[in-house]
């Protein structure tokens, strides 16, 4: 396979020196003391942790705790990978080859179509940009899987970077759709345990509600971004049995199995995930509020998309200014990194975390709009 660079990882590298980082896509992360005195435990749990060899599928407990998150789903049903990256390698690698037809929302996350453009097979992109709204979009979604027919359908939900999710009535209108196309369904959720605007503590799986009547369904998860802990590297893969096997087999012939150090404290973060969300999603919820109604949105040169209801990025659109130029002079000016929506092909728009401090943001928007306004002389 030859894979084409992910530009995003180049950007974050570029700007790894910056103090103020808007551009990840998860919340911003902890160190161990702080992971520990967060969820209120004794990382002394750490110390009789085995150092030897995990199981290829994952330790029990922690396939336990991420069961216990989904309706239906046993232990039995997931398997622990390194990261979603491992996940979505694997995944790919069984089902897609050169013949293979594949469609998603765009823009999207990069791993989502460069593994299956690497395999030769054909990428279908829905630019999700140029609907009005959900529902324009989701009618747009339904004529594209029957149209093409794809061999997978990939569903982001909360969706990266848009930050729109679908409801459940939405996901069995998709999964009936896909079902009477013999399309397999592959739910991305990696920000399943960041509701913003909803009373939920966690966004009800695609999965669980589409695997009710349709078995060629699989989903994708992670608690890292969620939790402030990415460099933990700790995700899973829902399956029927058969697919699961296969993964596990795979697994055998690169990573083999996920460090048991890192699934217990996986383990932990998914236990005692309200705790560590709380005061991110009070920070996402204000920042969002902030960004709606800020001078920048009123006249007109930040245009916003989608509402935000799930995980902590939005994709504004940006006026008066190259969007490259624009996240370039925040960095080397304002130590400030946000992302340039360039890396997602897109641009003209940048992504920007909102998890972070209030104050910290409303200093983000205050360089924004100067920069804007002074273009050329800055």
């Amino acid at each position: 396979m030859i894979f084409k660079k992910v530009k995003m990882e180049d950007w974050f590298i570029k700007n790894t020196s910056c103090k103020h980082n808007f551009s990840e896509s998860g919340v911003p992360d902890f160190t161990l003391d702080e992971f520990f005195q967060k969820i209120k435990i004794n990382k002394s749990v750490l110390n009789n942790i085995f150092l030897g060899n995990n199981s290829t599928w994952g330790s029990s407990g922690l396939r336990k705790e991420v069961s216990c998150t989904y309706k239906d789903v046993k232990p039995n049903n997931l398997i622990i990978t390194n990261g979603t990256s491992e996940a979505l390698y694997i995944f790919f690698n069984l089902f897609l080859n050169s013949k293979s037809k594949v469609l998603l929302l765009y823009p999207a996350f990069p791993l989502l179509y460069l593994i299956p453009q690497a395999l030769k097979a054909k990428v279908y992109f829905l630019d999700a940009l140029r609907y009005e709204n959900k529902a324009e979009l989701l009618e747009k979604l339904i004529l594209k899987i029957n149209k093409i027919k794809p061999n997978l359908l990939i569903i982001n939900i909360p969706h990266n970077p848009l930050g729109f999710t679908f409801n459940e009535k939405e996901i069995i209108e998709i999964a009936k759709t896909a079902k009477e196309n013999k399309v397999d369904i592959l739910f991305d959720e990696h920000y399943r345990f960041l509701p913003i605007n909803s009373t939920k503590k966690i966004f009800t799986s695609g999965y669980g509600i589409a695997n009710k009547f349709y078995n060629r369904v699989f989903a994708t998860g992670s608690v890292i971004k969620c939790a402030g802990i990415v460099g933990i590297r700790a995700g899973w893969m829902i399956a029927d049995n058969n697919t699961l096997n296969k993964i596990r087999d795979y697994k055998d012939h690169i990573t083999h199995c996920v460090p048991l150090i890192s699934e217990v404290i996986t383990g932990l973060a998914v236990s005692n995930i309200s705790k560590i969300t709380k005061n991110y999603i009070e920070n996402i919820k204000n920042n969002w509020s902030i960004l709606k109604n800020s001078k920048l949105v009123k006249e007109g040169k930040i245009i916003l998309n989608y509402e935000l209801e799930g995980g902590c990025v939005c994709f504004p659109r940006i006026s008066g200014i190259n969007t490259f130029k624009l996240a370039e002079i925040l960095a080397k000016k304002y130590s400030i990194s946000i992302m340039p929506g360039e890396v997602f092909g897109k641009s003209g728009y940048i992504r920007i975390n909102l998890s972070q401090k209030q104050k910290e943001f409303g200093n983000l928007l205050r360089k924004i709009n100067h920069i804007i306004k002074n273009y050329g002389k800055v």
